[in-house]
């Protein structure tokens, strides 16, 4: 069953982030910072700032507010530039992928994430279906439940789509290929795949 899915240029929805632990030398996130903007906010705040797969920035002792607003001006940059650029994008509901994945874990059966298509699919051959020419799938389901295993929490599915999508751009880079900046992050109840769209 194929996932609700659109193609378009205009500026992504990023969750919004709120500081959830009051230490004047952390800011913890409520979610995982997408890929794409954790490398742009440590490329331009590498002087003060260290931000972790968890999500949590590490500012230099003293920072303070300053940093913080530094940090909202890169995020307000980054989005700015995006704004400006093609991307493609696939949104679907967490419960439903989450379902999916549960479903996939119990059968056997596969999950994934079409680059060219925009779309998540589940069912047996999935992965065969998106071979040919145009199409560029990623296994959503076997990593996202491995990495599920270990963490019972309700909140676990992001990161371990996080993980997946981290696993597909190593795998790519080391093969000299392009992935195309492919990244995710959960808003308004949906898990949102974005990455360049495909060259033709």
């Amino acid at each position: 069953m194929p996932g609700g899915a659109r193609v378009f240029g205009r500026r992504s929805r990023f969750p919004k982030f709120r500081n959830s632990r009051s230490s004047p030398s952390s800011l913890r996130l409520n979610c995982p910072l997408p890929i794409n903007l954790r490398e742009f906010l440590a490329e331009h705040l590498s002087a003060g700032l260290q931000i972790d797969e968890d999500g949590v920035f590490t500012v230099a002792s003293g920072a303070g507010d300053e940093m913080m607003s530094q940090i909202a001006r890169a995020i307000r940059r980054f989005s700015t530039e995006r704004a400006h650029e093609q991307w493609a994008e696939c949104a679907i509901g967490v419960e439903r992928l989450g379902d999916d994945l549960e479903w996939a874990a119990e059968t056997g059966e596969q999950v994934a994430l079409c680059l060219g298509c925009a779309a998540v699919e589940t069912g047996k051959g999935t992965m065969q279906r998106h071979v040919g020419a145009g199409c560029l799938a990623v296994e959503l389901s076997a990593p996202a439940a491995a990495s599920a295993e270990c963490d019972d929490t309700p909140h676990n599915l992001p990161e371990a789509l996080l993980h997946v999508v981290e696993g597909f751009r190593l795998g790519r880079a080391a093969l000299t290929l392009s992935h195309y900046d492919l990244d995710c992050y959960v808003a308004r109840g949906q898990v949102i795949f974005t990455w360049r769209p495909l060259q033709r």
